[in-house]
Order: C-alpha cells, then sequence, then structure tokens
C-alpha cells in the first residue's frame, strides 16, 4: 500500500507539488495523470527517495520514505521516463548486474533474472546485448529490472511513451498483468491508457490535486475520462 499525506514540495518560490494526499490500496493499478508541469515525476521522485519533500509524508507498506529510507526503498521498483539501462550488456548480465545492487541473495538470482524475464516477454532478447533491441524491448527490460528484487510497489513514469501502436498494447497487457502480484502507480499523458488499464485516477494540475477515485466514480453520468480531465484542469 502506498499513501501520500499532505505531501508539498517547493523549489524555491515555486510548489511544485502542493498539499497533496491519496493513496492506493494493494493489487491495485493507479494512474497518475496532469499536463506537463502539474507536478507528476517529481511526486514520483519523491515517492522513492530520490527527491525529499518540503512537507508531509510518503507512506510505503507503512514506512516512512524519509525515515526508513532502506525499509521503505526494498518494496518499491521504479522506472524513471528514460530507462538506466547499461547498453553494452546483454539483457541476462543486466538483471544479474541489478540483483547485485539490490543485494538479492546469490542463491535466488537466477530465479529472479528467470522471473523477470518470463513476466516481461523477453525470452527471445534475453542473451542480446541491450544496444540493439527495438524501444519497445528496451522498455520491457526498463520494467523488468524493476521486478528483481520482489518489491510489492511498482513506480512506472511514462512507460509507454515513444513507443509505436503494437507495442504499447503488449506494454499495456504486460503492465496489468504485473497487478495480480503489485501495488502499480503509473505516470501517463495518454488517456485512453488510463481507461484500459487502470483502477483509480489521480488528475493534478499546478502540484495540486484536482480529483480523485476510481475509474468508475470520475466517469458517473456519462462523461467519459477526457471530459473530466479538461473540466479540472482548464
Amino acid at each position: 500500500m502506498i499513501e501520500v499525506k499532505s505531501l508539498s514540495k517547493r523549489f524555491g518560490k515555486h510548489w511544485a507539488v502542493k498539499n497533496t494526499t491519496w493513496s492506493v490500496e494493494d493489487n491495485r493499478l493507479l494512474g497518475l495523470l496532469g499536463p506537463n508541469g502539474a507536478g507528476k515525476s517529481t511526486t514520483m521522485k519523491i515517492m522513492t527517495g530520490l527527491l525529499c519533500s518540503s512537507e508531509g509524508q510518503v507512506l510505503i507498506d507503512g514506512y516512512d520514505i524519509l525515515t526508513h529510507p532502506i525499509e521503505a526503498k526494498r518494496r518499491i521498483g521504479y522506472l524513471p521516463e528514460t530507462p538506466p539501462l547499461y547498453e553494452e550488456l546483454k539483457v541476462v548480465d543486466f538483471f544479474d548486474f541489478v540483483c547485485g545492487i539490490k543485494s538479492v541473495d546469490s542463491s535466488q538470482r537466477s530465479r529472479q533474472i528467470d522471473q523477470a524475464i518470463e513476466k516481461m516477454s523477453l525470452q527471445e532478447v534475453a542473451f542480446k546485448p541491450i544496444r540493439v533491441l527495438s524501444k519497445g524491448f528496451k522498455q520491457r527490460v526498463g520494467i523488468g529490472q524493476t521486478l528483481i528484487g520482489e518489491p510489492s510497489i511498482l513506480i512506472l513514469d511514462e512507460p509507454s511513451v515513444g513507443l509505436d501502436p503494437h507495442q504499447v498494447v503488449e506494454l499495456r497487457n504486460i503492465i496489468k498483468g504485473l497487478k495480480k502480484d503489485h501495488v502499480i502507480v503509473l505516470s501517463t499523458h495518454v488517456l485512453s491508457e488510463v481507461e484500459q488499464i487502470c483502477d483509480d485516477v489521480v488528475i493534478l494540475d499546478k502540484g495540486e490535486v484536482k480529483i480523485q477515485g476510481t475509474l468508475q466514480e470520475l466517469k458517473t453520468g456519462g462523461r467519459s475520462l477526457e471530459d473530466v480531465f479538461i473540466e479540472v484542469t482548464r
């Protein structure tokens, strides 16, 4: 479970995130929406411990990301907008490298690497250098590294950006399959993506939560998600 409580982040006089509160339960997929500059990436960086908040709190399975960072980060798999790949490595070697970073016991490494390859459907490229892979496969490798260490929570920043339509469909199906074992927070600009794979939605604008709820709740009265988005961010 993730709990964001009265979270704020200020850069000088500018509030990138301002007094936001929301949560997501186990085995739920939350879409974090908002126009450019809404505070999505800043929020995700605070959630993963890459930035400190100015005010407020983030709890990861009950652990405060600031006061108990090691316990909290062990429970997180994070994909930034640009996947952190070492492209000269083969996929299996990269996953083994990530196992080392995450202090995965040597007796568990092969199992976790095989599991990541299977879940991300990387069997055909597992022994190829990452540099020769298509963008779609590179994105799968990026998500695959979030699974190493068997975290309970996945935080994915724009995972389908730059992919062709076929790759997008494949990746969405993969992400939907991960929900049964993880809490997932996904940021995106693509409203149709949220409608197809998300359970819950938080819409940010100018650093503030404008509306939140289940996808069904936001679409009551016959409104589309696009209608709601335009209404609350205009």
